[in-house]
């Protein structure tokens, strides 16, 4: 139940059609395409927008971005 919790509250706080939209202004100023790897420069950018965008912390916005399917994990 704490993983439901944690879901609807970052649904709350950043709902999926905003945080699209804000990514997108924020990669057409940046110039990046697709998912982002979870550890680049351009994923801390973003972050750090998304946080600032919706008055949330960067973990939170790295959290919600992930579950989102715009950042991803390195593959092996």
């Amino acid at each position: 139940m704490e993983w439901q919790a944690s879901y609807a509250c970052g649904a709350l706080l950043m709902p999926a059609t905003e945080v699209r939209a804000a990514m997108k202004n924020y990669l057409l100023i940046e110039k990046s395409t697709g998912a982002l790897p979870i550890a680049s420069s351009e994923s801390a950018g973003l972050v750090g927008h998304i946080a600032e965008a919706f008055d949330v912390s960067p973990e939170a916005a790295q959290i919600r971005l992930t579950r989102l399917g715009i950042l991803q994990f390195a593959k092996h």
